[in-house]
């Protein structure tokens, strides 16, 4: 699996002398999809926090994971960043691979189920509702915040059900449990919807845009397989292995 890790520009040369060093928790990185808007999630989320005016370039190291990387962490950024303590609970490629591989599933599993209940009559009924209590907040019935705020408080009520009885959850987990269901389901109607999946942008981003890879080692400089600017076009990534490219203007 071929992964990112992003810094400002101006540490290109020291990382390419020194390698790419992991924080106190391990070292953040983040799956390669080959789709520049997705695999540049981060850039943009950091340079929203630092504020318009403290923008900066970044370039992005692209790396393969290896075994030795292990153990890993493969989870939404909430409650893993360097401020936080947590377990690296994945320990070998094949495990991560899988996870992966699982929230595409969930991404599959989450359109369908929105689809289907966006031709219910409970869809109609609801979406009325909330548009007759803030008239304002909606620019119209069909508006697409309006059927999110439906849909996600009609998967609230799915996780009420199943977890009735229970003295805690996790809303993100049994969503993701909901998610995993559905989407195996349609896989065993139709399995080319995996295959299709990888190029659909709207999907993996679905999947992925708030994940994060942790590893437990640096990465050295010899495994830099590419640089690429977050200014760069770019389309799908070659996955092979090639000598990385530099240039003194970056």
């Amino acid at each position: 699996m071929l992964a990112i890790h992003w810094s400002p520009v101006k540490n290109t040369k020291k990382i390419l002398k020194n390698g790419i060093s992991k924080s106190k928790n391990g070292l953040y990185c983040f799956p390669l999809t080959g789709e520049k808007n997705l695999d540049q999630w981060w850039v943009k989320l950091f340079n929203q926090w630092r504020g318009r005016r403290y923008r900066v370039p970044y370039n992005g190291f692209i790396f393969r994971i290896e075994k030795d990387d292990m153990p890993a962490c493969f989870d939404e950024y909430y409650d893993y960043t360097n401020a936080d303590k947590f377990e690296m609970q994945i320990n070998t490629i094949e495990e991560l691979e899988l996870r992966y591989r699982e929230r595409i599933i969930q991404a599959i599993g989450k359109k369908m189920l929105k689809l289907e209940f966006s031709k219910t009559e409970e869809f109609f009924r609801k979406k009325n509702e909330r548009i007759s209590e803030y008239p304002s907040f909606y620019k119209s019935i069909n508006d697409p915040e309006l059927a999110d705020y439906v849909f996600k408080d009609w998967l609230l009520h799915q996780i009420f059900e199943r977890c009735k009885g229970m003295s805690r959850f996790r809303d993100n987990i049994e969503e993701n449990k909901i998610f995993q269901e559905k989407g195996e389901t349609e896989l065993q109607k139709n399995k080319d919807l995996l295959k299709g999946a990888f190029n659909n942008f709207d999907l993996l981003e679905d999947a992925f845009s708030t994940w994060q890879i942790i590893l437990s080692r640096s990465i050295t400089p010899d495994r830099i397989i590419k640089i690429i600017r977050n200014q760069d076009e770019y389309g799908k990534i070659l996955h092979k292995n090639k000598k990385y490219e530099y240039h003194e203007d970056c």
